[in-house]
């Protein structure tokens, strides 16, 4: 979920004369996209950004030939031009993955950017070191009972499907099964622009008691 601000925003090329002035533009930052709605429209990416500052309550950047100024109020301006100058997570940091802390897949792995993700993260990657938790790739049902069926008893997984409008087997199928399961949805990642993750986990037993706690007898 972005950021979303209303606010006069002015363009003006590399010499200061203004190409465009605008009041009353909706601005949403995004972690990928600066969107401007309204009256002056324009969708930058985020990472294309330059000599991003705030001062008072003017938010300052450069993008391609253009500086883009826009008024939208002292605690707003700080704060979009921190988000905006700090690295959003990677997604090895957002599954929770990294060589001392090793991921079991299960089954093949196509989206580009989860196999780099997954780099030196899995059990392969630090010798004698147990998985945290298991990943899957899935399309269908059938890749899902697979999934599942080759499981570790007792680990987290990511089940890792495609989104958007379209999609013949999407997370609220996944979501009913697993449930059935004994599992329950603990958190969402975004993947890429065709997949999200959700992490499921299996759920607490009566018995369980929390950690550092005995079962009651």
């Amino acid at each position: 979920m972005g950021s979303e601000a209303i606010g006069s925003v002015t363009i003006r090329d590399e010499s200061g004369a203004t190409l465009a002035h605008a009041h009353d533009v909706k601005a949403l930052l995004e972690s990928r996209e600066f969107i401007l709605r309204g009256p002056l429209r324009r969708v930058l990416r985020v990472d294309q950004l330059r000599d991003v500052a705030a001062e008072g309550d003017r938010l300052r950047f450069g993008h391609g030939n253009e500086r883009y100024e826009l008024i939208l109020g002292p605690s707003v301006a700080a704060r979009w031009a921190k988000k905006i100058l700090t690295p959003p997570p990677t997604l090895a940091a957002k599954l929770g993955i990294a060589p001392e802390r090793p991921a079991v897949v299960i089954g093949r792995v196509t989206d580009a950017r989860l196999v780099e993700a997954l780099l030196g993260a899995t059990t392969g990657g630090e010798p004698g070191t147990p998985p945290d938790l298991a990943i899957a790739e899935i399309d269908d049902a059938e890749g899902l009972e697979n999934a599942v069926a080759e499981l570790p008893t007792g680990l987290p997984i990511w089940l890792v499907h495609r989104k958007g409008p379209g999609t013949d087997f999407g997370d609220t199928a996944i979501r009913q099964r697993m449930r059935s399961l004994g599992f329950i949805d603990t958190k969402v990642a975004a993947v890429s622009d065709a997949r999200t993750a959700t992490r499921y986990s299996p759920r607490p037993t009566k018995t369980e008691a929390p950690a550092g706690e005995s079962p009651m007898r």
